[in-house]
């Protein structure tokens, strides 16, 4: 089982010295989650665990020319507990008869943790999923005019980059700050950037690390990819997000900055520091 550190600021498992209960994963089988459940619930004590639960999406599929709604797993590969003893509820999934890990970390100190979701994890999961059946149901909508109006619920964020491409990584990428800053603010930063390779005015390195494009379809690899010689960044499409703070584009050259370039431009850094020296 892979070792993880816990995070800054996972909540504590008591309050004023009272536990309470948290959500904890459970590692099982891809495509066994529910006989896990039955498994865990016929064979361990239920003194160690308020509920365990796997949480399912609602999904419309068609059947024989007929539609029909049915569930899937939404975290395929595992189980979710609440307990406020973990440690118990471990030594009880010695006893269920099918592969289970509940999923642990280290304290700096080296000490074994089991490690709770987070206050923000747990509320982000139960926004979509409930906390009776923890099933997230499928969104509806009403037409209003020419128009469509989703539900309030459930709150999905997303964006879709279609990606025939011979050179250029493209991310889609969603960031939520300690302290939200204005997208003017963000992209100031942004543009600003300036690091030791700038400084130094190194050969390979771009003289502006980072650009931001304003058009609602840039970045685009065709025409950003090359962006400072292939050494830059290109951002674009900020937009204020309804989880996050913030969700952008971000575009860079796979071949250039991510790999040759890269490694020239590590190179030219070692030399200008003195690492590298002609003999």
């Amino acid at each position: 089982m892979p070792k993880v550190p816990v995070p800054i600021g996972a909540p504590s498992q008591s309050i004023r010295g009272k536990e309470v209960p948290m959500w904890y994963v459970v590692q099982v089988i891809g495509g066994q989650e529910d006989a896990a459940v039955l498994k865990i619930q016929k064979q361990a004590s239920n003194e160690t665990f308020k509920t365990v639960f796997v949480p399912k999406y609602e999904i419309r599929k068609r059947y024989s020319g007929a539609w029909k709604t049915r569930r899937e797993v939404l975290f395929p590969g595992y189980v979710f507990v609440d307990t406020k003893t973990p440690d118990s509820f471990r030594q009880e999934l010695n006893k269920v008869t099918t592969m289970t890990k509940l999923l642990s970390g280290e304290t700096e100190t080296g000490k074994k943790k089991f490690i709770p979701l987070s206050n923000e994890e747990k509320t982000l999961i139960s926004s979509f999923v409930g906390d009776e059946d923890h099933v997230m149901k499928m969104s509806e909508g009403i037409i209003e005019g020419d128009q469509i109006v989703p539900a309030t619920s459930p709150v999905i964020t997303c964006q879709c980059i279609r990606v025939p491409v011979l050179n250029g990584h493209t991310a889609a990428v969603f960031v939520k700050f300690r302290k939200k800053p204005t997208k003017e603010q963000l992209i100031e930063k942004l543009t600003s950037f300036s690091g030791e390779p700038q400084r130094l005015g190194l050969p390979s390195a771009p003289k502006q690390f980072i650009q931001y494009l304003e058009e609602d379809n840039r970045p685009q690899v065709a025409l950003d990819v090359d962006f400072e010689n292939g050494m830059g960044i290109s951002v674009g499409r900020l937009r204020e997000d309804t989880v996050y703070d913030f969700k952008f584009v971000g575009l860079s050259h796979n071949t250039l900055r991510g790999a040759a370039g890269g490694a020239l431009l590590c190179a030219e850094l070692l030399k200008a520091q003195g690492y590298i020296t002609k003999k």
